[in-house]
């Protein structure tokens, strides 16, 4: 007996250990198998943490558990997870591992997360299968041992995250904490499956209307499942949907294109009370203890065949409330008298024949009546509408009749008697005498604060309704500080409001003042990149958690701006005029002009919103006279691009032209900012900033670290997070700099240029190369000497040179002043040569004349007339020729006189050009 207990322990004893061996054997073909076939035949990246196996959690059968899954896409997808999961364990029949053909019996998923999303071009993410190769099909290999045997029996989902975004068709759903389970032998063609479910919220919007919000939902469904047929017969079920209770019965079977069904929906014990759970602001508020009364009946069914949206089965929803009404316990009023009755109904086939009738939808709140109706009918084709409103709601009341926030109040007047029907195809063929459309709709007082958001206040606001327009008659509203006022029309409101097509319309604007900081929304906590599907924290879209402000792509306004100021963070802008469109999600500014940094500017440009998850914007300003200190304290590109603004006094202007993307606050991401234009001022003082003390104690002069400079103008371009100078010119006095290069958003400096400069008190200007780099705060210089070097050599051989220059000028003009005393003193000399002669020569003239005379006088004194006449021509005739005589030999002595005088200037000349000649000559060596 002993030998036996022995031995049996030996063997259970060796079963155990093997047990726990055999997972480390084949843990790597369960690894092998998983990743590797999972990255073969999907196109998205698979991978997790870990695998484990055991052959004793749920022996006789094997566990394998996998943790920390996950399902990256690819291309469009890349930055999103399909799929992820903290744990999956699944049990295996322990033969699957001596074998290629795997059995699974079990499989439970521990907190997983899926993203399920539609681009807007109808491509999703979930098509990751790789395409097989196409081959002439054979009849299946009964015999194959490989692949995978599903004989599930239990499928278990445990705090589920489920993201449904379809772009395309406008819708996302999301589904947070799911727990699942399906239980049946799934083995078998024919069997019971029940499932037990319960979702802790549902959120579901469409067109951006939120038809459920934090829904709770749990089921309990037996059913009856033809898994060969697929068809399923719902027996014991019971649904629940906020505290709407649900059951249905019928049938539901898959077929290989759509579903055919004949489903009947029912609503035991149902209350008006659980309607109202269907209406957040409601169901969230106190709403156990609301008082309600009134009768609800609901109704529907689906018969027929549904086929990918081209074949729908008949259906018919019927809703009907009778004299009913909801009270809270501690508020005086009541809503009383709600009266509504509403069908949704098809035939089947066409969901053109598809009609929404609301004859009445009828409540009292304060006693004030309010009705509307509606009808619409050939929703796809050609929509028919006929929808009427009428009564007044006296928003004062509100708050006795629904608790509202702490710190939140509402007030004001709405007044409706609206009547609009017809047909789509009127309004595109712009038949607006066929369309009835008359009535007004006027809010007056209208006041919300709340504790969260800005106070609104409308003083008025009165619509006038046209076939073809509705009528902004007035429009005045104040939000915080700002306010807006507004008149105009709109066109196509119809279209817009059935068929979301686009409203056009042109409007008057004006305001003293809009804060555009007022709008802004506040950011949330973005997504993680590349995990959109990780924790519940990272599903909100860029849509929720942006700020952004969003142009509607289906308006078309053109606004005449006249607005006093706007501010947007710390800018102000001043007396803004202009034209501004929207359409297509982007807003264009035409010829705008203002008052902005203490000077003008004018506008064009635009900003995007074409794709919200990338706004961007472009703009052309034409910038004069604006102070350096106001358009650096406002702007923060300007900090970032140039913050030596802020050491700068003067003004400037600019021609500038750039485009930016823009982040969830619509400030520019700077990296993506690229532009160019030019920059003019005519005085600038600079002064405290390092990188000039840095150059001025380079420099060794004091009088570069406080610059006064005039006239300048920089060609610049941004690009690539910098901004890029061509070489520009800074004169100061005696000055002179030449500079180009960049400036970055990491506060880098990256410059090169020379700067001359007299070298001594001389002013002998020296040239020196330099290279500014580092940062504004930490400045680095490096100069090159070398220019400077050799201009301190030419200028002392230059030095050298001037003083002999000066010594050999001092030499030619003494020289020439020798020239000109020898010549003078000649010149002298031979004027009183000249004048010597010219007295000797006038006594020689004058002597002849008086001998003449003489003999003239004698012959007159003759007695004899005749004797008298001939003496006299006789005395003449001698008289003439003495003073010839004697005026020949006076020229001749004048002459002789003037070639001495001559003479003897030239040679003084020519000994004063002699010394001149030797000083130039000692010039020369």
């Amino acid at each position: 007996m002993k030998k036996f207990l022995k031995i049996t322990g030996i063997t259970l004893l060796s079963i155990f250990l093997l047990l726990l061996l055999l997972p480390f054997l084949f843990q790597g073909k369960i690894i092998k198998l998983v990743k590797n076939e999972a990255n073969e035949m999907l196109n998205a990246k698979v991978d997790f943490r870990k695998v484990s196996l055991s052959f004793i959690r749920n022996f006789p059968n094997a566990s394998v558990t996998i943790d920390d899954f996950y399902i990256v896409g690819i291309d469009e997808f890349a930055n999103d997870t399909l799929a992820s999961f903290d744990k999956l364990a699944v049990t295996v029949n322990i033969k699957s591992f001596f074998g290629d053909q795997w059995e699974i019996n079990k499989i439970r998923l521990s907190n997983p997360k899926v993203l399920a999303k539609v681009l807007p071009d109808g491509k999703v993410n979930w098509d990751i299968m790789k395409p097989s190769e196409e081959t002439e099909e054979e009849p299946a290999d009964t015999t194959s041992t490989g692949g995978m045997n599903l004989k599930l029996e239990k499928l278990t989902i445990e705090n589920g995250y489920i993201v449904y975004d379809d772009q395309e068709g406008k819708m996302k759903a999301i589904l947070d904490n799911l727990n699942f389970t399906l239980s049946g032998d799934m083995a078998q063609e024919i069997t019971t499956l029940n499932i037990l479910t319960d979702i802790e919220k549902i959120n579901f919007l469409m067109d951006d209307i939120h038809y459920l919000t934090d829904a709770k939902f749990d089921a309990k469904i037996d059913m009856n499942a033809d898994l060969k047929n697929y068809k399923f017969t719902f027996s014991n079920n019971e649904l629940n949907l906020n505290k709407i209770k649900l059951n249905f019965e019928g049938w539901l079977t898959m077929l290989d294109e759509g579903y055919d069904m004949d489903i009947k929906l029912n609503t035991p014990n149902i209350e008006f009370k659980d309607l109202l759970s269907m209406i957040p602001a409601l169901y969230a508020k106190d709403f156990e203890s609301i008082q309600t009364k009134g009768k609800l009946k609901l109704d529907a069914a689906a018969k027929g065949i549904y086929k990918d949206s081209t074949q729908y089965p008949a259906f018919d929803i019927k809703m009907l409330v009778s004299d009913a009404y909801f009270k809270y316990p501690d508020l005086p009023k009541s809503i009383d008298n709600i009266n509504i009755d509403a069908q949704v109904s098809n035939p089947g086939g066409d969901f053109d024949l598809t009609v929404v009738n609301i004859p009445k939808f009828h409540f009292e709140m304060a006693q004030n009546p309010f009705d509307m109706h509606l009808k619409i009918a050939n929703p796809d084709s050609d929509m028919s509408f006929d929808f009427g409103a009428k009564g007044t709601l006296n928003l004062n009341s509100l708050k006795e009749v629904y608790p509202l926030e702490a710190g939140t109040n509402i007030a004001g007047i709405i007044k409706a008697d609206l009547e609009v029907a017809g047909r789509m195809s009127q309004i595109e063929k712009e038949q607006y005498e066929s369309i009835k459309a008359h009535g007004d709709l006027a809010l007056s007082g209208f006041t919300y604060k709340s504790a969260d958001m800005p106070p609104v206040l409308i003083n008025n606001a009165s619509m006038n309704f046209t076939p073809r327009y509705v009528n902004l008659t007035n429009f005045d509203i104040k939000i915080a500080n700002s306010d807006i006022q507004a008149t105009g029309r709109l066109e196509n409101f119809i279209a817009y409001a059935l068929k979301d097509q686009t409203i056009k319309g042109e409007l008057n604007v004006n305001s003293t003042l809009l804060n555009v900081n007022d709008f802004m929304g506040k950011e949330e906590t973005p997504a993680p990149a590349g995990n959109q599907a990780a924790t519940p924290a990272a599903q909100p879209t860029a849509e929720e958690a942006a700020s952004t402000i969003e142009v509607p792509k289906n308006i078309d306004f053109r606004i005449n701006a006249n607005l006093k100021k706007v501010t947007y963070d710390a800018i102000v802008l001043e007396n803004i005029k202009g034209t501004i469109k929207a359409a297509n999600g982007i807003l264009t500014i035409d010829n705008a002009n203002m008052n902005a940094f203490g000077g003008q500017m004018h506008m064009n440009g635009f900003y995007s919103t074409e794709n919200i998850e990338d706004p961007n914007v472009n703009m052309k300003l034409n910038i004069k006279d604006v102070l350096y200190t106001e358009i650096f304290k406002q702007t923060e590109m300007v900090k970032q691009f140039a913050p030596i603004f802020e050491n700068m006094t003067g003004k400037f202007s600019t021609d500038i032209q750039f485009s930016s993307k823009l982040d969830n606050e619509m400030s520019p991401i700077y990296p993506s900012v690229t532009g160019n234009g030019v920059l003019t001022s005519k005085d600038i003082s600079v002064s405290n900033v390092k990188a000039l003390d840095a150059l001025a104690d380079a420099l060794k002069n004091d009088k570069l670290k406080k610059l006064d400079v005039k006239d300048i103008k920089i060609k610049f371009e941004i690009l690539n997070g910098r901004i890029n100078t061509e070489p520009f010119n800074i004169k100061m006095g005696t000055t002179n700099m030449d500079v180009s290069g960049s400036t970055g958003l990491d506060q880098t400096i990256d410059y090169t240029g020379k700067v001359t400069m007299p070298y001594d008190l001389k002013g002998i200007p020296v040239t020196t190369k330099l290279k500014i780099g580092g940062t504004f705060t930490k400045p680095t210089i490096k100069l090159d000497m070398s220019d400077m070097t050799n201009a301190i050599k030419d200028a002392a051989i230059q030095e050298v040179k001037n003083i002999v220059n000066e010594n050999i000028q001092k030499l030619i003009e003494e020289a020439k002043k020798q020239k000109d005393n020898i010549v003078t003193a000649a010149e002298k000399q031979a004027a009183n040569i000249r004048s010597e002669a010219a007295k000797i020569s006038n006594n020689i003239v004058s002597e002849a004349e008086k001998q003449g005379q003489k003999l003239i006088s004698e012959a007159n004194k003759t007695s004899n007339p005749i004797a008298k006449v001939a003496a006299v021509k006789a005395a003449e005739a001698s008289a003439k020729k003495m003073k010839e005589e004697a005026q020949k030999k006076a020229d001749d002595l004048n002459k002789t006189a003037d070639d001495q005088a001559n003479k003897l200037v030239n040679s003084a000349k020519d000994q004063g050009d002699k010394l001149i000649k030797t000083a130039e000559d000692k010039g020369k060596i």
